[in-house]
């Protein structure tokens, strides 16, 4: 009985200590806009995952390729929450004639939006012809749940105690 409470008091403590990361897909994109550019947002989709702190972010896809075509999309502007985190216009070579694989960190206020527990990705279009946007993945790592260094320790002896007072008891 023992053992298996030692057990089971370790592997609480363990996924206490975990980091939660979480990865949000959203779908890809055919969109023709009409001018004038800069086009109105497009809600590409919205991810809930509950309140997290997140330490950092990648935003990740392929501008120029979807399912059922292969080749270049018009230039657009990615957005996470309202907060521009990248274009097709930050990569190279140029997405309006090639297919361009991207990643993009997300920074400053984008990063502490996703706190929240959601994610919305949008776009704006800013020149003419089709958006072809792959299936877009965005990846973010969490802080520990449990503070690291002496606040463990801390945890780790408040466990030792109840154990200690268990034993006394039996």
């Amino acid at each position: 009985m023992k053992t298996k409470l030692i057990a089971l008091t370790m592997m609480l403590v363990a996924a206490l200590a975990a980091r939660a990361d979480v990865i949000a897909t959203f779908p890809e994109v055919n969109h023709e806009g009409s001018s004038p550019y800069p086009s109105p947002v497009l809600v590409v989709g919205t991810e809930v995952y509950g309140p997290i702190v997140a330490s950092s972010a990648t935003l990740s896809g392929v501008f120029g390729m979807t399912s059922i075509y292969y080749g270049s999309t018009a230039n657009f502007e990615l957005y996470i929450n309202d907060f521009l985190v990248g274009s097709t216009y930050d990569v190279s070579p140029d997405p309006y004639f090639n297919v361009v694989p991207f990643s993009f960190a997300l920074s400053g206020a984008a990063l502490n939006s996703l706190n929240s527990g959601s994610a919305t990705l949008s776009l704006v279009q800013t020149t003419d012809v089709v958006i072809r946007l792959s299936e877009t993945e965005l990846k973010i790592q969490t802080a520990s749940a449990v503070p690291e260094g002496g606040s463990s320790i801390a945890m780790f002896a408040l466990v030792l105690c109840g154990l200690v007072a268990m034993r006394r008891k039996c």
